[in-house]
């Protein structure tokens, strides 16, 4: 458990400035958007795995009543400090994704920037998308950013002997749409460290393997996501 209190430790210290050249405005223009095709232009929405509440002050800006969950108390320390420079009225909870609570229902659920990729064993990723369910009033809609197959593959064949390829989890109710996204990335060591130090491999690497890194100048990395939009069925 330490280890993964580390992790976020590092995570939230390398996170603003590894994604300052995430497009967070057309993130937001493409979820509102997606929102907007089925009736939701106003009301409460959950940001789960909120970081450092960029797109939930983006958000928030749009008009939405939004909600932060997250697990790290330094990405939070850091949304709350964007909270109270933009004024908006945020509610920020530091839980586990696997097990959040709400005080009621919402329209809509947005996890994206790879927050479902920190849920390792099955049985999390389960509890997750069962409170999803459960939280998402009928005809509310989640929209997950999740990795593809292929997602930081290089990353991992650098790392690992064996490599493998990411598993894609459905949540339980129905498919509206879906689109892949891909780019290639070409870091430098810094780089190529921070990026590891972003990922949930960082506290279940080996000393050894992590080490291999060390000896490597450039890489070209694949980001490539799936994103997903479900909308729960209305009550029958």
């Amino acid at each position: 458990m330490d280890d993964i209190k580390d992790s976020y430790t590092v995570f939230s210290q390398v996170y603003d400035e590894f994604m300052d050249n995430v497009d967070y405005e057309g993130w937001t223009e493409f979820i509102c958007e997606r929102l907007k095709e089925h009736g939701i232009t106003s009301g409460l929405v959950l940001d789960l795995g909120c970081g450092t509440g960029t797109l939930t002050e983006l958000l928030a800006d749009r008009g939405y009543d939004m909600i932060g969950v997250d697990g790290s108390e330094d990405m939070l320390m850091s949304a709350q400090e964007k909270k109270s420079a933009s004024g908006h009225d945020i509610l920020y909870l530091q839980q586990d994704l696997a097990g959040f609570e709400l005080y009621g229902t919402v329209r809509a659920i947005v996890s994206v920037c790879d927050s479902l990729n920190y849920l390792t064993e099955e049985e999390e990723l389960a509890r997750t998308f069962a409170l999803v369910s459960n939280y998402l009033e009928p005809g509310g809609v989640f929209i997950s950013v999740t990795p593809a197959p292929d997602h930081l593959l290089e990353l991992k064949q650098a790392l690992y002997d064996e490599p493998y390829l990411n598993t894609v989890d459905e949540p339980p109710f129905p498919l509206a749409d879906q689109l892949q996204i891909s780019e290639i990335m070409k870091l430098d060591r810094d780089g190529i460290q921070d990026l590891f130090a972003m990922t949930p491999y960082f506290y279940h690497t080996s000393e050894k393997d992590r080490r291999k890194l060390d000896d490597i100048d450039s890489l070209a990395v694949t980001a490539s996501f799936l994103i997903r939009i479900h909308r729960k069925p209305e009550k029958q």
